[in-house]
């Protein structure tokens, strides 16, 4: 997604049950951000915002 000019520019939020992913977050094509799981809803949905806000 993060390569094509199409859709280079939609969000990506990773949610994965990984915790040690957020490292990962600095390299190329990486998502825009993480959410590790379990997490609380109100959690992701603050991190929606702030990616729909950018």
């Amino acid at each position: 997604m993060k390569s094509n000019n199409l859709t280079c520019s939609v969000p990506v939020i990773l949610i994965s049950g990984t915790h040690d992913l957020a490292a990962s977050l600095n390299l190329p094509g990486a998502p825009n951000d993480f959410v590790a799981k379990p997490f609380d809803i109100d959690y992701l949905l603050e991190r929606i915002k702030k990616q729909l806000a950018a």
